[in-house]
């Protein structure tokens, strides 16, 4: 009797064996992820410069893995408006050095640290030189070898009036010609404000 009892037990054990892996190998593996909504960005994602035109230029902002939607939708907002920032601080002392030529004047009158400080001003300020076009958010969880975890990413685009970098090369301008110690230099700057109003933002 006992010889057949052992018979059984070794069965079961033997039959309970490739189940037992099945289950072991099914487990995720720690750091994978899975997206539990929709799982493609949509177009606007990767052609957003086709929105480019003569008045708005388009920002893509990409948000880190939050766990509640809005913060998601936030950060993505505040990266795409740095990006902004950071671009009109470029194109503005391009140009700033350009029209300053233009009137006879060096570009040495023109302080580095002023346009530091006004893109540190319009970052500072947040997202309130645009406005949102596209938005998505993306729901995800996250196997942490512990549990699980989930989150939200979240992508927009972040329309900017082409207006507002010609905005803020002549506050920067202003600026200067307010901390001008030599008359001429302050003449000049004057007179590159007045030359910067006929620029085409559309370059930008």
């Amino acid at each position: 009797m006992k010889h057949w009892l052992k018979i059984v037990v070794l069965m079961v054990i033997v039959l309970s064996l490739p189940l037992f892996f099945s289950c072991k190998s099914a487990q995720p593996i720690p750091g994978s992820k899975k997206c539990l909504s929709s799982c493609e960005w949509a177009d606007w994602a990767t052609s957003f410069n086709e929105l480019n035109d003569k008045k708005f230029k388009p920002f893509l902002g990409t948000s880190r893995q939050y766990t509640m939607e809005q913060r998601a939708l936030s950060d993505a907002r505040i990266d795409a408006y740095k990006q902004a920032v950071d671009s009109m601080g470029l194109f503005a002392k391009r140009k700033i050095n350009e029209v300053i030529s233009q009137v006879g004047a060096s570009d040495d009158i023109i302080n580095e640290g002023v346009v530091r400080d006004e893109m540190t001003k319009l970052k500072a300020q947040g997202a309130t030189i645009g406005e949102i076009k596209h938005q998505q958010v993306q729901y995800w969880e996250k196997y942490t070898g512990t549990g699980v975890e989930y989150f939200y990413v979240a992508k927009i685009i972040y329309m900017v009036p082409r207006d507002a970098i010609k905005k803020m090369m002549q506050d920067i301008l202003q600026k200067q010609a307010q901390a001008a110690k030599v008359e001429k230099d302050r003449v000049n700057i004057e007179r590159a404000m007045e030359k910067m109003k006929e620029m085409e933002t559309d370059k930008w």
